[in-house]
């Protein structure tokens, strides 16, 4: 394991290259489901040799989620995650992975949760801190 220590500024940097170059799947963890979902992807695609193509910021610099998962688009596709979301949504997300894959080309967050109403307000609270209008 490879740890780096940043601080508010320097995650807020990091975090906001991830999200402008497109090149990366943003994996906020909510709760247990969103936090297992991330483990998931990191051993199904991520193990051995891709691991530095899996990133984790952790350590409550960022309000609003428990850790950001990045994952190099590149070692998994839109469709191989519709079909690992699909798989593990217990049908919540029915079986069309075709109609997920195009939703997934559009957006590069993936946001998998017990409950909306928190989630959406947990993610309220990241994007005011990562626009920089509240801080840690």
């Amino acid at each position: 394991m490879s740890m780096l220590v940043l601080d508010e500024a320097e995650v807020r940097a990091l975090i906001h290259g991830k999200i402008d170059s497109r090149e990366w799947w943003i994996l906020p963890w909510l709760d247990g489901r969103s936090a297992a979902l991330s483990q998931r992807i990191e051993e199904t695609f991520y193990a051995g040799d891709a691991s530095p193509d899996f990133e984790l910021v952790a350590g409550g610099s960022v309000p609003g989620v428990l850790a950001l998962a990045f994952a190099q688009k590149r070692r998994m596709t839109a469709r191989q995650l519709a079909r690992l979301l699909i798989r593990n949504s217990a049908n919540h997300l029915g079986s069309d992975v075709a109609h997920l894959t195009r939703q997934l080309h559009e957006h590069d967050v993936v946001i998998s949760c017990e409950d909306r109403q928190t989630a959406e307000m947990r993610m309220a609270v990241f994007q005011a801190w990562l626009e920089g209008r509240v801080s840690a």
